[in-house]
């Protein structure tokens, strides 16, 4: 999905690479992509309500 966006706003080459859980700056997005996975399969989730309330996140879109 990140690559396809990433495909239809610019032409310059997108490269990535796999890394393990010691990386600490793959804890954030890895624990944000886990509460929102939580809220669209479960359509609970205090983390969630959390980040909303705080305006951290305000919209979630499952595209598929």
């Amino acid at each position: 999905m990140i690559l396809n966006c990433f495909r239809e706003r610019t032409s310059a080459t997108f490269s990535y690479d796999w890394r393990t859980k010691a990386e600490p700056l793959l804890w954030y997005p890895d624990a944000l992509a886990g509460v929102v996975r939580e809220h669209l399969t479960d359509g609970q989730s205090a983390g969630f309500s959390f980040l909303q309330r705080n305006l951290t996140v305000t919209e979630v879109r499952y595209v598929g």
